[in-house]
């Protein structure tokens, strides 16, 4: 093993700074359309605001983080720069899971907006309760997991169980807020194409939902002192020998930390992307379905001389 490998470390820095830049485009551009060009910003796009807010409290903590060398292996870091780590991602640990939570809510809201049917309003609205309410369950566990609180004390949780639990429950309501507009498109009355076209631009919320998984992963199949980034680098500045070779939890912090914010920032990319690629491709959609099924039926040109021109309304089911 060589302790000089650093490129957990890199990669961290990589994928946490690129996708934290590309997130504030992706947002800022979506909050100018909406705010000058649009003139309809709603609840779903200062939701998002915060989400990115979040992100970047995330990302400050991160780079606090790197600055004390997570990522290199922990023989060559101090107690001290250890301790700053456990301090520093016990914070951004806090700071992801408020960002996820106003993330998934924006994307309900967005979806209240956009359809009309009762069924998924009705399922938009219990999900955005469990998220909401999760969201805050978990930020509380997390900041009182130890008491007194931000420390490595005797009084804590058990936090392996506590990382790998909230890990399987934000895979399962990313799945869940992915997969709920996917059966009253299907239904829509569309060509199959205009269909696909719509699902499709959906789907891309499945990117964040594969870093989700990869979290999952790592928290059930790693070992005891691996299974969640807190507790992992707590015991190497505790308990394990710093001079063990084999050891390097610092190293698998910095893993931990990188899909972390993969999953979160990619997250906010998707939702404020998607959200325009879907109200567009939505339209195109449901303008050429009107269109087909004008010509399928033979419609003769509508008279517009009276200037209430007849229209062919789509439903969602």
């Amino acid at each position: 093993m060589d302790i000089n490998d650093n490129t957990p470390q890199l990669t961290l820095m990589g994928v946490t700074y690129g996708l934290q830049a590309l997130c504030l485009i992706v947002v800022g551009a979506r909050l100018h359309t909406r705010l000058r060009i649009t003139r309809q910003a709603g609840a779903d796009d200062w939701l998002i605001l915060a989400a990115a807010g979040a992100s970047v409290g995330f990302t400050v903590f991160v780079g606090i983080c790197v600055a004390n060398g997570v990522g290199r292996h922990q023989i060559l870091l101090s107690m001290d720069e250890l301790s700053r780590i456990s301090r520093a991602a016990w914070i951004s640990a806090m700071m992801n899971i408020i960002g996820a939570m106003f993330v998934r809510t924006s994307i309900l809201v967005f979806f209240l907006r956009l359809f009309p049917s009762y069924g998924v309003r009705l399922v938009a609205i219990v999900l955005a309760v469990l998220s909401t309410g999760y969201g805050i369950a978990a930020f509380f566990s997390v900041l009182l997991q130890c008491l007194p609180i931000g420390s490595p004390g005797p009084k804590c949780i058990d936090r392996a169980l506590f990382y790998r639990s909230i890990s399987i429950i934000s895979m399962i309501l990313d799945f869940a807020i992915i997969l709920t507009p996917i059966p009253p498109l299907w239904n829509a009355m569309l060509p199959w194409r205009a269909k696909l076209s719509v699902i499709l631009v959906f789907a891309v919320g499945l990117i964040p939902c594969i870093a989700s998984v990869f979290r999952v992963i790592l928290a059930v199949e790693g070992g005891d002192e691996d299974r969640n980034c807190e507790e992992s680098i707590i015991r190497a500045t505790r308990y394990a020998p710093r001079s063990d070779k084999s050891l390097n939890r610092s190293d698998s912090l910095a893993i931990q930390i990188t899909w972390a914010a993969a999953e979160l920032q990619m997250a906010i990319i998707c939702a404020s992307g998607n959200k325009a690629g879907s109200a567009g491709v939505f339209n195109i959609a449901i303008t050429t379905s009107t269109t087909t099924f004008a010509d399928q039926q033979n419609v003769s040109k509508v008279d517009r001389s009276d200037g209430e021109p007849e229209e062919d309304f789509l439903e969602l089911k």
